[in-house]
């Protein structure tokens, strides 16, 4: 005999596993990879571009909002600054989508290229201006080389996480 109330909840709680991955990798990029190094690996942008790619319907914009709230108050940007970097990201990532949806893995990791490029130039630029500072271009790209290059890493591990997620019907 089926329980339709927890078989829905259980749906519910499966459906919600691109939101707990994303606040995961938030956490990590905001205060575990800080503690240890003075970079950051932009996970919590390729994140997105995964979901934005693969399961847009599990990520509302609602969801981002919270998590740009979320990454503000654990890194000290000025509320609501990551949460229109993040809508901003979900923009791009839903554009690149439309082009690449269904493609290969190769071109999937040449659009997260262009995808990290200008929200990571955009962070760049509007944080230059909120601390009225010019922040050397080289640490960027650091951080820009090596978040491409742990991106099929990371695509490995959210796609154990996506296996989980029920399928559209």
């Amino acid at each position: 005999m089926a329980f339709p109330v927890v078989e829905n909840f259980y749906l519910r709680v499966l459906q919600g596993i691109p939101t707990l991955t994303l606040f995961m990798l938030t956490a990590i990029d905001s205060v575990i990879i800080p503690f240890f190094l003075s970079f950051d690996f932009h996970f919590l942008f390729s994140g997105l571009y995964y979901w934005v790619i693969y399961r847009p319907d599990l990520i509302p914009p609602l969801i981002i909002i919270l998590m740009g709230l979320f990454r503000d108050s654990i890194t000290g940007n000025p509320f609501g600054f990551s949460s229109c970097l993040l809508l901003s990201a979900y923009a791009i990532g839903w554009e690149i989508k439309q082009h690449l949806g269904g493609r290969s893995f190769m071109l999937i990791w040449g659009g997260l290229i262009f995808y990290l490029v200008v929200t990571q130039v955009l962070e760049w630029g509007v944080f230059m201006i909120l601390i009225h500072s010019f922040i050397d271009p080289l640490s960027l790209l650091f951080q820009l080389s090596l978040a491409i290059l742990l991106y099929p890493l990371l695509t490995l591990i959210l796609f154990k996480a996506h296996n989980c997620v029920p399928r559209k019907h």
